[in-house]
């Protein structure tokens, strides 16, 4: 079975872009370029890629989260504000829909990750959410699945059962 090889290259229209993208298509690289089309086409053409949409795809929140909802690739991103002004839509959508899809992110140092999260903690958000989002879910979309380090050492300490 052969294994897909997929590249997006934004700013792929000239220049140094335009190469790296020649470069990769003969390299065997399936391309995706210039990312001014739709983020929901680019998931769409790409669903083996993991595109996580930063700031939460402000200034287009709601688009965003449509894509985020409907393309299982995509994922919210948090930075660049402080939890407190993040629209309640996101966390509406972080603690029903698809709460394994939103990741934690800061803009340090102009925002570090202590003041981040002095203002996330009084977020109306289940602790099991605010887990997803703080740690199991980039631990899942970079890893993979099982269990995170963390339930390793605990299921070692307790004779190899995880917690549930």
């Amino acid at each position: 079975m052969s294994e897909t090889r997929v590249a997006l290259v934004t700013g792929a229209s000239r220049g140094m872009g335009r190469c790296i993208a020649v470069a990769l298509a003969e390299h065997g690289h399936d391309v995706g370029i210039n990312f001014s089309r739709s983020r929901d086409e680019v998931a769409l053409d790409f669903p083996e890629l993991k595109i996580i949409l930063a700031h939460f795809g402000f200034p287009w929140v709601n688009q965003a989260i449509s894509v985020v909802w409907i393309r299982r690739n995509c994922y919210l991103e948090l930075s660049g504000w402080s939890p407190k002004y993040i629209p309640e839509t996101v966390w509406n959508y972080a603690r029903s829909i698809f709460p394994d899809r939103v990741l934690f992110g800061t803009d340090a140092p102009v925002m570090t990750a202590a003041r981040w999260l002095e203002d996330f903690r009084p977020i109306p958000l289940p602790d099991e959410v605010k887990h997803k989002i703080l740690y199991q879910n980039a631990h899942q979309l970079l890893f993979g699945g099982g269990p995170t380090p963390a339930e390793e050492a605990a299921g070692s300490a307790a004779g190899g059962a995880i917690p549930g």
